[in-house]
């Protein structure tokens, strides 16, 4: 539908998809991760597709979703070492789901820091923090927790400072 420039039977379709695949849909065996990061991957097109129909509310909504289930997914998978986040696919190419799935936080956050109201820039601060603070084994968890300082500056003068304080306490010595 997409393809031949329907957006909204494309979002109907998609939302039908997630809401009898995805939604609530958990891993508990090796098996579950094929259809689970699947969902996620149509999950995280159909927030893709709000944005381009400029429904930014429904793509927050949608970005965040993916993410937390992403991260619900990681925690099960390093609690059961027989679980793998990736399958091999039908040509033999093994499939991941981590940028994806992880980046989805940071696009939420910049799709609320975008709406320009208090509570996205409050959601976008806080979405950015965490995404620093979850993942801050990855290149860009310094960078991303930064931006978060756009939304604290948006908030205020004494929010903005706050923050900026406990950016340079955190990451003082980085370089």
């Amino acid at each position: 539908y997409e393809g031949a420039g329907d957006k909204t039977n494309a979002i109907a379709r998609l939302e039908e998809y997630v809401a009898a695949y995805a939604t609530g849909m958990t891993i508990s065996r090796q098996d579950d991760v094929q259809p689970a990061l699947e969902a996620l991957s149509i999950q995280r097109g159909l927030a893709g597709l709000y944005v381009t129909s400029l429904d930014l509310e429904q793509a927050i909504t949608g970005y965040r979703s993916v993410y937390d289930a992403y991260k619900t997914f990681e925690r099960v998978a390093n609690s059961n070492r027989g679980i793998r986040l990736e399958y091999t696919d039908s040509s033999g190419g093994v499939v991941t789901f981590d940028e994806e799935g992880i980046s989805s936080l940071n696009y939420a956050a910049f799709y609320s820091l975008g709406l320009g109201t208090e509570t996205g820039f409050q959601n976008a601060a806080n979405w950015y923090k965490e995404y620093g603070d979850d993942n801050a084994n990855r290149s860009d968890a310094q960078d991303v927790y930064f931006q978060a300082g756009k939304a604290f500056e948006a908030l205020g003068t004494d929010a903005a400072i706050g923050f900026y304080e406990t950016y340079l306490n955190k990451y003082r010595n980085s370089a």
